[in-house]
């Protein structure tokens, strides 16, 4: 079963695991993520092996590569963020001969809604558009040419430590000469080791030689420094001697007193946060604890055109179940009568929705607009924009403006104040940093979408 937060596979495992003693039945659910410790996750890979009925909620951990056996059924639980991880996930079942892959996708959607984007359903219609994607065979084209300046960091300081030192033609030689960072310009590269100077990750003597700074030797001590993923500090929570598995330091852990962690409830007897552990015993209070994540991935483009076509096809694809069907009928004929065949907007009372039907990244692009640009007031809704106080018109004429003299990317991307998305993000000089938002996160190309609304 698999689940996108690690918040949400804790509740759901103490759910069952609290419904089933209370039933007086037999307890065959398992968790498996990242934030717990490897002879947790160990006994859940085991059970999945053992041939006996297990199931186990689980997060991209068990997406591919670790082999758990034969999966009769896969599960789904929330709109999965894209057609890859879709196809990935269904391909954990049906291995053996004969065998079909099945998947079943469960979503939670307030039936007794009221605005016009409730009532779409649209982690369900996201949903039903990447099914039908994935059976049309596509999948998101791998992003390329992107920067990685994030690993760039990391490798540099891999090769001071590997090295006990290097200086810096060196390291511009081995990194992006011959190296895969050919994307890191000279000036990006010196900015970057000044900026590592300057934040104490690295030092330099008089001879030219770059070493560890006090702050680098921290890092590179750290378990996890050859990880590229990002992470915050955790703190590792054990009972009796055993590592149960880790949860974020957040400002009020001092004060929650009771925590939820491998599908089990524990009360907190003590926090050493120089020793970062927590020291737990069984209870039955519990709190579901904090898991530092990234945001969702970006949908691509291709994605929300398919929303689009499932709406007016008219088509309720087989494989929904009754109620499924049900919702898919009413969102297609609340898409037709509030008028989004022929218009992207949608009038409601003094405000205007504008559903852009586009990717995250061009979507992201217009919001910015018309909120640091036009200065607008607007809310985001991932398939629309809201604009508070304006008319279908007068957005048509403020982003015709922008036809003119559109802002760059990197202009667009000095707006956003939280551009730190990688694990050594933080490292890097604002200019570059702003860069790589701009590349990643923006994007400027809108003609196909400002003329879908006429301008």
């Amino acid at each position: 079963m698999f689940i996108n937060s690690r918040q949400m596979l804790e509740f759901y495992t103490d759910y069952l695991h609290r419904y089933i003693e209370n039933k007086g039945l037999s307890d065959f659910f398992r968790i498996h993520h990242g934030s717990l410790s490897k002879t947790e996750r160990e006994e859940t890979e085991e059970f999945l092996k053992s041939g006996s009925p297990t199931v186990a909620f689980c997060s991209s951990t068990l997406e591919l590569g670790i082999d758990v056996g034969d999966v009769s059924i896969v599960g789904q639980i929330g709109a999965p963020w894209s057609v890859n991880s879709l196809m990935q996930r269904l391909g954990r079942s049906g291995r053996a001969e004969d065998e079909p892959s099945v998947m079943v996708v469960f979503l939670e959607e307030d039936l007794e809604n009221s605005s016009i984007i409730e009532r779409l359903y649209p982690d369900f219609l996201r949903s039903v558009a990447m099914t039908e994607l994935m059976l049309e065979k596509w999948c998101e084209p791998p992003l390329g040419d992107l920067p990685h300046y994030s690993t760039f960091i990391q490798q540099i300081l891999s090769i001071i430590t590997e090295r006990g030192g290097a200086n810096a033609a060196t390291l511009y030689e081995d990194l992006v000469v011959k190296g895969t960072f050919n994307s890191v310009t000279k000036e990006d590269y010196i900015d970057i080791l000044k900026n590592l100077k300057k934040e104490d990750l690295v030092d330099q003597d008089s001879q030219g030689l770059i070493f560890l700074g006090l702050e680098g030797e921290k890092i590179v001590r750290n378990f996890d420094f050859y990880s590229a993923f990002a992470s915050d500090l955790e703190l590792n929570v054990i009972h009796k001697g055993k590592k149960i598995g880790s949860v974020s330091s957040v400002p009020d852990i001092e004060t929650e007193g009771f925590l939820i962690l491998a599908g089990r409830r524990w009360k907190i007897i003590q926090i050493d946060f120089k020793r970062g552990e927590i020291l737990v015993e069984p209870s039955k209070g519990g709190k579901l604890p904090v898991f530092f994540s990234s945001s969702g991935s970006d949908i691509h483009q291709r994605v929300r055109e398919k929303m689009k076509e499932i709406l007016f096809s008219g088509q309720i694809p087989p494989y929904l179940d009754s109620q499924a069907k049900e919702m898919l009928k009413s969102a297609q004929m609340v898409a037709i009568n509030a008028g989004l065949k022929n218009s992207s907007f949608i009038q409601d009372g003094k405000d205007t929705y504008w559903f852009t039907w586009t990717g995250s990244a061009k979507h992201r692009t217009l919001l910015a607009l018309g909120q640091y640009f036009a200065g607008l007031k607007v809310e985001d809704h991932h398939i629309a924009i809201k604009f508070f106080g304006i008319t279908p018109d007068e957005i048509k004429k403020f982003y015709q403006n922008f036809l003119q003299t559109t802002p760059s990317a990197y202009e667009i991307a000095e707006k956003f104040s939280n551009r730190v998305f990688e694990k050594y993000d933080g490292y890097l000089p604002e200019r570059i940093q702003i860069a790589s938002y701009a590349k990643k996160q923006i994007d400027i190309d809108l003609n196909d979408v400002l003329r879908n609304i006429g301008i």
